[in-house]
């Protein structure tokens, strides 16, 4: 009859349109893959790219190749809280680099 007929066209369409809940379950645990970086792309840390990270290394690097500096890498490595107390560290950086006579 019509009535049974539309109730299965019904529930034909509505499973066409619904992928199977094993599919569904599956798509979860597969890893989005990772979209193509374009410009720079900062190294990995702790699963996310930290601009953080790679600049307080560079810092740190620079610190070290001042006379005295040494100790300066060494309270720049330990600043817990980089983005928001950096402004004293490279202060001292710019002292030394001012004393420094290979600068």
């Amino acid at each position: 009859s019509n009535t049974l007929l539309s109730v299965v066209l019904s529930v034909a369409i509505a499973c066409a349109r619904t992928p199977p809940a094993s599919a569904t379950i599956h798509q979860h645990r597969m890893p989005k893959p990772e979209k193509p970086s374009t410009g720079v792309a900062f190294p990995l840390v702790k699963g996310t790219r930290s601009s953080t990270a790679a600049g307080k290394a560079v810092w740190i690097r620079a610190a070290k190749s001042v006379e005295g500096g040494e100790a300066l890498a060494v309270q720049i490595e330990k600043e817990k809280d980089w983005r928001h107390n950096y402004v004293p560290h490279i202060v001292n950086l710019t002292r030394l680099s001012v004393k420094s006579s290979s600068n």
